[in-house]
This record gives C-alpha cells, structure tokens and sequence, in this order.
C-alpha cells in the first residue's frame, strides 16, 4: 500500500532512525512538539514532508535575544510558535527531573550559556533557598526547626496537627 502525501502528519520511526545514522547523533522528542526532537549536543532538529511526501529536516534557527541570555529557539505546534530555552529543551530531554523544579534553576557548569551540551547542563537550587531560610521555635521547648520554602513550613504544619473549625 503506498501512503499518501496527505496522509502523513506525524514523522515516521524511520525517518528518525535514519536521520540518527546519517548525522551521528541522538535524538529525543520535544514534548508538546511532534515535529521536533533535540540531540545531546544542543542540536534541535525539525523534521516536515513537503509535498513530495520525502521527509526533510533541517536544524533549528538559534537566536538571542540579549548577549546575557540564553540561546533561544523558535517551536510551532497546533496552538501557535512558542519560543524556548535550547538548555531548557536539552535539560529535560536528558538530565534527570528534579522532585519539585520550582526550587531548581537550570545552570551551565562552566558558564558558557552557548554551550548547551547536557553534559554541561546541571540543576541547582535556587539562591534564595540556599541563602534564605523559615525558622520556626516551639515555644514549649525551645527547639528551632529550619524550613527552606513557606511551603514546606506548610506541608509540615497539615502533616503534624489537624485543625477542625466549630461554632460555640
């Protein structure tokens, strides 16, 4: 059965794994983005089928916006063009999640913001949780308990008491 041109909206396994051979590289998919999928070097590769039903790819345009920013790239999806962090899309592609990535920035270990090879890539915590901290005494004992965010402080308080509101 010959497939057809219209047909084909989502690159085929095949395509990819050629490409891989082709350019010695490995690609992960972007998530959010069928058409796009980022090597561990901080390549960002879009694959399309023009009307000729070959698949094309080509890499993705980097841009920056300041000279103190990081390299940017330019995503299209069913909703729009979005514009993304190429560290960002490499760092989640291949670094390991941390458990709660609100209190994590995204750092380059030897501050190239242009090199953005996940080897390069790593997870800190934020300055202000390592600087900053809640400290609370109990006032029965004395003892001083340290919390990195309000919301520890919180999980800690709903974990540890129960609060029941009553009418008198």
């Amino acid at each position: 059965m010959v497939e057809s041109i219209l047909t084909i909206t989502t690159p085929r396994p095949s395509d990819i794994k050629l490409l891989e051979e082709q350019q010695g590289i490995i690609l992960k998919p972007i998530v959010g983005f069928k058409d796009a999928w980022v090597s561990r070097c901080g390549k960002v590769v879009k694959l399309h089928y023009p009307l000729t039903g070959d698949a094309c790819y080509y890499y993705a345009t980097l841009t920056v916006r300041r000279q103190d920013q990081r390299l940017m790239v330019t995503l299209k999806s069913s909703e729009g063009s979005t514009m993304r962090t190429l560290s960002g899309l490499v760092a989640r592609a291949y670094l390991e999640a941390p458990k709660d990535p609100s209190r994590f920035d995204l750092i380059n270990i030897d501050e190239d913001r242009s090199n953005c090879h996940a080897d390069n890539l790593a997870w800190q915590l934020k300055s202000h949780t390592t600087n900053y901290y809640y400290e609370v005494k109990d006032t029965r004992d004395g003892s001083v308990m340290e919390f990195d965010t309000k919301k520890d402080f919180h999980d800690w308080v709903n974990k540890t008491f129960t609060f029941n509101r009553k009418k008198r």
